[in-house]
């Protein structure tokens, strides 16, 4: 089997590590729960007699709960790094450097 791998850009990565640190965030990996739980229930209430339906359901149930659970992990990593804070320091020496080259 073959996996694709989508790269996020450096800006794109920047964007998921503030979206981590907002309010909104938990409730984000709760609807994606949400919607793993309803897939497997209607998996689990599938009554159907045609084996080739209930065989689909439960196929769509574990695929969901498979991709929500990498996506979970994966954007739940994002909380996990922390933003990078330019320190005071390198600004500074970054102006100096500026206006010396100027003047030389």
């Amino acid at each position: 089997m073959t996996r694709y791998e989508v790269k996020l850009s450096e800006q794109e990565e920047m964007a998921l590590r503030q979206l981590a640190t907002q309010a909104g965030f938990d409730a984000l990996l709760k609807l994606l729960a949400g919607e793993s739980f309803h897939a497997q229930q209607e998996a689990m209430e599938c009554t159907d007699p045609d084996e080739k339906k209930r065989l689909t359901k439960l196929t769509d149930a574990q695929c969901t709960a498979r991709v929500v659970s990498s996506l979970t992990r994966r954007l739940a990593a994002y909380r996990e790094i922390p933003l990078p804070q330019p320190e005071p320091q390198d600004e500074l020496r970054d102006i100096l450097r500026v206006n010396w080259e100027r003047t030389n």
